[in-house]
């Protein structure tokens, strides 16, 4: 039997919304009015029907206009191992400052892939205020299938983080990690939450284990949140985002352009907006036109990757006028469905989008670790984007100095965001499986 939750100081509330059987939605909301300033975490477990893939979540919004932005993402299954009670999932986004109020939360899946669930739930958890910006230091992910699951973070992290860990599995949870406080306990869906307020004086790669009754077949996560934040105030940061894979390929109708829908909130007027553009079946993006008649700046490509048959573009403009997004991408051919998935971003702090370095790097033959070296400025925005040709993985190591952006492991698609330093860079990340693709790195603006 699980052991009952506990509520210890550091977490201010929490609470779990209700079991979602089908459709494409779940949502929380906390039994008292946030504090202003608050972060607030959403952790959603998901569960697919036998023998079907699992789309992400792709957007987090609440009433209250809060800003969300995926920390992780990661699921079992995918493509090469879909069977019978192995398709679970779990995705993790946070509100780094709250604007308040007692809103309904609500994550809502991905068109992509073309698939049903058997249920969704979410957890929401406020934490006391942010002092700096960017909370998230580092992850880690991973399968659970022996009895004891461990997972780790997968940089070095500061002191003093505080520590979130996730479990999804079809076996019953014995312990939770030592020392930490059990506060998400749901032993018929098989969705646990353990937090640790303090990690400690030293510098270390963070890890929890989990103690589950025998072998499972489930997925972990940890998260490293830095109270102080990992960049500087008035730097270029990601203020929200949102993930648009509108499906792929048979049953679509052929179109010749893509319409992302907005950003849950409006970006502020003099934010910069970035998009990364991912068409399918050979096609490119031409060009990329929002509501205003502006036309997009292209910012990096990935290439010519023949192998997986996307080119993966970034564009970008800055001095957005407020409002809603409306951007169009233009592409060199109708295909079905449009395109395969938009990532779009306001960016705060980053009103110079030149291009001050780049590299692409063609993944193949096939690797596990694909990479290129690349010198961004001092105090540059730089943007890591990679994708693979398997379509799944289930574990993700970026490169030493980057921040996960978005994963998605059906999609094997990823981007990294960090701060360039001046010095020479590794631009690259491990999978678990090896792939073919291609990538790309650029760094925007900075000294």
């Amino acid at each position: 039997m699980a052991p009952e939750p506990v509520v210890n100081p550091g977490l201010v509330q929490f609470s779990v919304g209700p079991w979602v059987g089908a459709g494409i939605r779940c949502h929380a909301r906390m039994p008292d009015p946030v504090t202003p300033g608050n972060t607030l975490l959403a952790i959603t477990c998901r569960s697919g029907n036998p023998f079907t893939n699992i789309p992400t979540q792709h957007v987090v919004s609440d009433e209250a206009g809060g800003r969300w932005r995926q920390a992780g993402e990661g699921v079992v299954g995918g493509y090469a191992d879909v069977s019978l009670d192995n398709n679970r999932g779990l995705d993790v986004w946070l509100a780094e400052r709250h604007p308040g109020g007692q809103p309904m939360v609500t994550g809502e899946l991905s068109a992509f892939p073309v698939s049903s669930i058997n249920g969704m739930r979410m957890a929401l958890f406020e934490y006391p205020g942010a002092g700096g910006f960017e909370l998230v230091e580092s992850v880690g992910f991973g399968r659970a299938v022996e009895p004891a699951v461990t997972v780790k973070t997968t940089q070095v992290c500061s002191p003093h983080v505080r520590l979130v860990s996730v479990l999804v599995s079809n076996k019953p949870l014995l312990a939770a990690p030592p020392g930490w406080n059990l506060r998400v306990a749901d032993p018929f869906q098989g969705f646990y939450i353990a937090d640790l307020n303090d990690s400690g004086p030293l510098s270390a790669h963070q890890q929890a284990t989990w103690s589950i009754a025998g072998a499972s077949s489930g997925y972990a996560a940890i998260l490293a949140l830095k109270p102080s934040g990992c960049v500087a105030d008035g730097a270029p940061r990601c203020e929200q985002m949102r993930y648009y894979a509108p499906g792929l390929g048979i049953g679509l109708p052929l179109r010749s352009t893509s319409t992302c829908p907005s950003l849950a909130v409006p970006p502020d007027a003099g934010s910069t907006v970035l998009a990364n553009i991912v068409p399918n079946d050979d096609a490119t993006v031409t060009a990329v036109v929002d509501q205003f008649g502006q036309h997009w700046t292209l910012l990096a490509e990935m290439g010519n990757d023949t192998i997986g048959r996307i080119q993966g573009t970034l564009w970008g403009r800055t001095g957005w006028p407020g409002g809603p997004v409306e951007a169009t991408a233009a592409l060199s051919k109708s295909v079905a469905g449009g395109l395969a998935a938009w990532i779009l971003l306001e960016v705060a702090g980053l009103p110079d989008i030149t291009v001050t370095a780049t590299a692409h790097d063609l993944m193949f033959p096939t690797t596990r670790s694909p990479s290129t070296n690349f010198t961004p400025p001092a105090g540059s925005y730089c943007l890591l984007y990679g994708n693979g040709e398997s379509g799944y993985w289930d574990g993700l190591d970026p490169g030493v100095g980057w921040r996960s952006r978005l994963r998605d492991s059906n999609g094997s698609a990823a981007l990294l965001e960090a701060i360039g330093s001046g010095a020479v860079m590794e631009a690259g990340f491990a999978y678990n499986n090896a792939q073919r693709g291609s990538l790309y790195a650029v760094a925007l603006g900075g000294s």
